[in-house]
This record gives C-alpha cells, sequence and structure tokens, in this order.
C-alpha cells in the first residue's frame, strides 16, 4: 500500500465532507428562507385583500411568485452541489478502501457471473472480493457492462495499445476523472433502459391527431367562451371536453411506457447530460479518447440533445400533479408531449447507440485509469505477436495485501507448452495459477497488471480449479472436473486463439494410479493442439513427462520446510520438482495420531 496515496485520498475525503456539510448548512438556510417568504407572502395577500387594495394582492402575488421561483432555483443548486460534494466524498473514501483492501461493499459485478465461462469462476473475476469490484468505478449501466465485457474477452493488441495511451493520459486527470464519476452518481443505481426499444409511431399512424391537437381546444375554448357570454348553455363544452378526454386514451400508453419509471428516468437523464458536457468540454491527445470525444460532439452534441428529451420527461414526470390533469384535458397536453416525443426520436434515436457506446468507453476507460493512478507501481504490459508468450517479472496477486503478496517471475513461448507444477499442501499452487490467471486477465483487458514488468499475447484463458459436486444435479466431484476438461476440447475445436489453460490438482477426484494415467494423457493430448499453460498437481510421479515431452514440458514446485512443530512456507516458485511435503505434519498438527506401524 502506497502511505502517500491512502493519505493523499484520506485528506480529500476531508476536504469533500467539509465542502458537504457547508452546503448542508445553506441547504437548511435555503428551506428556512422558502418558508417564511411563503409565509409573508400569504400575510400580505391576506393584509391586502382585507383592505381590498387588489393592486396590492396581484403585486404580492407577483412578487411573492417570482421570489419563490428564484429561491427554489437556488435551492435546487445548492442541493445538486451538496451532492455533488457527498458523491466526491464517497469516491475518494472508496480508493482509500480500495488500497486498504477493504472493498467488500462495492458493487462485485455478481450479475456477470458465469459458471460456463471458461475463466470467470476459477479467477474471481466477478463476485465478493473479485476483479471487477477492485477495478470497477464505473456510473452508468453500460459502463458497467463494458467493464465486465473487457474482463471476460481478451482484446486484439492494437485495440490494448489504444486504451494504454487513453488511461494514460485519463489518469493524470484527477480531478476530471472524480468529476465525471460524480455526475454518474446522481442517477439512481437501479438503471431503467433509457428509452423504449419500440418507439411510439402513433403521430405516423393516426396523422390526423397532429391537427387534432390544435383544433380541439380551440374549439373548446371557444364554446367555453360563449358560455360565459350565456350563448351556449354549459353542457355542450362540457360534452366537448369529455370527447377530449376519451381521445387522450389513445396516447396513455404510449406516454406510460415512454415514462417508464418517471422521476428515476429524470434524474438518469439529468446526470447523462451532465456527463456528456463533462465530457465534451475536456480536450484528449489519446487517438481513442479523441474519437470517443468527436462522437459525442459531431454533428451535434450529445448533451444537449439528451436535454432536450431530458425537458420532455420532466412533462411526463408532471402527468401525476393534478394541476397537469386539469389542463390536460383542457389543452390536450398529452398529445403535445407525445408529438415532441416522436420528432425527438425519429430525429435523434439513431443517433443514441453511438453515444451510449461512447459513453460505456469512456466510462470503463475511468475506471481502469483511477486503478492505474492508484497504483503507479503496476506495469501497462506490453503485447507480442507469438502465438503463446507470457512473461513477467514479479507478478503479484492484486487481491492480497502488499504485506501478504508475494511475487514471483515466469516465463513461457510457443505453443504445446507446459509448465508442471508440484509442491507440499497450502504452499502456494493454487494461489500462483490464480495469480498468474488474474495478470493476464486484467493485461488482456487493456489494465493495469500487478507486476514490474509483463508481456503476453492474445490468448483464450481457461481454468479448472473449482469444480465441485453437484447433489441436485447427481454430479461427483471427479465428473464435474471430467466435464469441465470436456469443455476445454470442445473450446480447442471452436476457437481461432491459442488457448492457454490452467488446470489446479489435476484429476483430484480419483485414485492415484488412475489420476496419473489419465494426466499423462491428457497433457499428451494438449500438447498435439494450439494450447500451452500450466498444470499443478501433488503427483510427482507426472514430473517424470519431463523426460518424454523434453523441453516442452518444464517443472517448477513451491516447498516447504519443517521447523520443529512448525510449517514454514515461502511461496517462491522454484525449478524442479518439489522437494518437500508436509501432509503428515499438518494431519499431526489436526490431532491425527501418526504411527510409524499401522496398528489393528
Amino acid at each position: 500500500m502506497s502511505q502517500d496515496l491512502l493519505s493523499f485520498f484520506e485528506q480529500r475525503a476531508i476536504r469533500f465532507g467539509q465542502r458537504q456539510a457547508e452546503l448542508q448548512q445553506r441547504y437548511n438556510l435555503y428551506a428556512t428562507v422558502r418558508v417564511l417568504w411563503f409565509l409573508a407572502v400569504l400575510v400580505l395577500t391576506f393584509y391586502f385583500a382585507n383592505v381590498r387594495l387588489l393592486g396590492g394582492v396581484a403585486a404580492t402575488l407577483a412578487i411573492g411568485l417570482a421570489g419563490f421561483v428564484i429561491a427554489l432555483k437556488r435551492h435546487q443548486q445548492v442541493a445538486h452541489q451538496r451532492d455533488e460534494a457527498r458523491h466526491l466524498k464517497e469516491i475518494n473514501d472508496e480508493e482509500a478502501a480500495r488500497l486498504r483492501h477493504q472493498f467488500r461493499h462495492l458493487p462485485d459485478g455478481a450479475q456477470y457471473a458465469d459458471l460456463r465461462h471458461p475463466y470467470t469462476s476459477d479467477l474471481d473475476v466477478f463476485g465478493p472480493h473479485s476483479l471487477f469490484q477492485y477495478l470497477n468505478r464505473t456510473t452508468t449501466h453500460e459502463g458497467s457492462n463494458r467493464l465486465a465485457a473487457w474482463l471476460q474477452y481478451p482484446a486484439e493488441a492494437a485495440i490494448l495499445a489504444q486504451r494504454h495511451a487513453a488511461l494514460r493520459e485519463l489518469s493524470e486527470q484527477l480531478d476530471w476523472r472524480q468529476q465525471v464519476q460524480a455526475a454518474g452518481r446522481h442517477a439512481p443505481a437501479a438503471q431503467p433502459p433509457l428509452l423504449n426499444e419500440t418507439p411510439s409511431r402513433i403521430f405516423q399512424e393516426k396523422s390526423w391527431l397532429s391537427t387534432l391537437r390544435w383544433v380541439l381546444p380551440l374549439v373548446t375554448l371557444t364554446l367555453f367562451a360563449l358560455v360565459a357570454l350565456s350563448i351556449l348553455p354549459l353542457w355542450v363544452p362540457l360534452l366537448a371536453l369529455l370527447g377530449q378526454i376519451l381521445l387522450l386514451r389513445q396516447v396513455f400508453q404510449p406516454l406510460y411506457e415512454a415514462t417508464f419509471q418517471g422521476d428515476a428516468q429524470g434524474k438518469r437523464l439529468k446526470s447523462y447530460v451532465a456527463l456528456f458536457q463533462a465530457i465534451e468540454q475536456a480536450s484528449f491527445s489519446a487517438p481513442l479518447l479523441q474519437r470517443l470525444h468527436q462522437t459525442l460532439t459531431q454533428p451535434q452534441r450529445a448533451s444537449r440533445v439528451i436535454a432536450d428529451l431530458s425537458a420532455i420527461v420532466q412533462w411526463l414526470d408532471s402527468r401525476a400533479n393534478l394541476l397537469y390533469g386539469i389542463f390536460n384535458g383542457l389543452l390536450l397536453i398529452d398529445l403535445w408531449i407525445l408529438h415532441r416525443l416522436e420528432r425527438w426520436q425519429e430525429h435523434n434515436l439513431p443517433q443514441l447507440p453511438a453515444w451510449l457506446d461512447a459513453l460505456a468507453e469512456l466510462d470503463a476507460l475511468n475506471s481502469l485509469a483511477a486503478t492505474h493512478f492508484a497504483h503507479p507501481d503496476w506495469c501497462l504490459p506490453a503485447s507480442s505477436d507469438e502465438p503463446v508468450f507470457l512473461e513477467a517479472i514479479s507478478l503479484g496477486h492484486p487481491l492480497l495485501p502488499p504485506d501478504r503478496r508475494v511475487t514471483n517471475d515466469l516465463a513461457l513461448s510457443g505453443l504445446g507448452e507446459t509448465l508442471l507444477i508440484t509442491g507440499a499442501n497450502m504452499s502456494g499452487k493454487s494461489t500462483f495459477l490464480r495469480t498468474v490467471g488474474a495478470g493476464m486477465v486484467m493485461a488482456l483487458a487493456g489494465a493495469p497488471v500487478c507486476a514490474a514488468q509483463m508481456r503476453v499475447s492474445r490468448m483464450q484463458v481457461f481454468t479448472s480449479m473449482r469444480t465441485q459436486d453437484s447433489l441436485e444435479e447427481s454430479v461427483s466431484g471427479f465428473y464435474a472436473e471430467l466435464k469441465r476438461i470436456r469443455q476445454l476440447l470442445d473450446l480447442l475445436n471452436t476457437t481461432e486463439l491459442p488457448i492457454f489453460y490452467m488446470l489446479d490438482e489435476i484429476l483430484k477426484g480419483t485414485n492415484s494410479r488412475d489420476r496419473h494415467t489419465g494426466a499423462m494423457a491428457l497433457i499428451h493430448q494438449l500438447h498435439r493442439r494450439r494450447a500451452s499453460g500450466m498444470v499443478s498437481t501433488h503427483d510427482i510421479e507426472l514430473g517424470q513427462l519431463e523426460k518424454d515431452l523434453g523441453v516442452s514440458l518444464k517443472n517448477f514446485s513451491f516447498n516447504s520446510q519443517i521447523v520443529g512443530d512448525e510449517i514454514r512456507f515461502d511461496y517462491h516458485l522454484t525449478p524442479g520438482i518439489c522437494r518437500s511435503f508436509n501432509a503428515t505434519k499438518l494431519m499431526e498438527q489436526m490431532g491425527i495420531a501418526i504411527d510409524s506401524e499401522p496398528t489393528t
């Protein structure tokens, strides 16, 4: 943990917390002013009405309304500033929490978990204490999906280079990045679709509605005027009004579908306007950032178009208001709103996917840039053009605290290569495989990696580590592992990328003899395919495969030392087959009496 960075984020959180407290006091003051203003207007209105000064009543109401509107807008501005300060405090608190490795309260991406995925379950990509949870700073539904996709599919080298250039630039723009994060947090966490996938076309299907939205209110208002002049009876305009209300039923369902979740949708749109404005006002030098910026600003600014939609949604939110209902029946406001919404959809809906795609990309890049800033000692891996190439120096697991993290070097290149890793119990074999897997997943997503240096080619990672039995499906642990290996073999027949496999405690669910025979056969089979990888095992006899396969199989191990009653691990990868085992000592420590001669 970098104490300087930890202190830096803590101080920023304190500063924004103080700002939030100041703005809360100002917010409370405006609330009091609004109440007092309303009471003063009420008292003055009654006073002038009582003395029959109609001019005073009119002036009081006019000035009172103007003052109330001004106070309301200022109150809302202060509320927005207070919320932004609160969001910025939370953002910096979360950055400090990540550096302390206390981040289980953050969104974990569990919705993306897939047991059938080639590696995400075994490598803790999603779920509690996961890579996604550590990396994720996204604030939009689209950005979260994009970051999750990056962690699930390896990117091409050219795309990785673009992402690296972008996050190098963004990492230096701390205030801007956190401003964008804060803007995104003004929207509710649960985000509905931005628009109905099927746009409303009622005015295209019933073009006569466009004329009626003008004509009918004029006719009805004229009829009421004639009633006021005692020319017509009241039932005539009331009948016309009833006809208008029945007409509004034609547009109720389209408007209801467009409204979605009302207030939540309105807040989300305002948040998107702020996000787009922050991006549009920035200037970038990285090619990827310039392209995304151009998407949002040319031929028109996305923020202005989304602001128009936000204004429409604000009207939709008003439909629950009593005054809206009264005037809606008379003026057919629903028709006007629906017409405006359809025109917006006609002119802007085709551009919306591109804007949301650019926003998703920037939101995901922001997460990687924040990680790069928080870990300046982590590297941005280089890419290799070879089919299979992996080289890392001082590679560690990003989810382990620095005081518990042990780093190792690793090198593997060429197809048909296997690193066979033997080791004692608890010596670090599984953790090392997950460390390599996590590093590769992050590298192939474009993220910084917990290593001094790393170079990797584009490969499909595949793991078999946490296979479990299933009582519900009547599947034993051994059969579950065989199904996972079958999935690996099937993937070899379908993917165009070379596969980098990581098989932990291979065939652990069967007897030693069958495990040894099966493991040997599988390694031989994998060496004839477009694949390379690592296999961990307790079966030291598998190490003899190095004689059969030559340089295509290399033995490495994790070892332990028994000093008195203590078992000591150094968790460092060592060339050669494991030289020490500790199962007997571990059983003794658990209370199992181990005799030199078995008793009957």
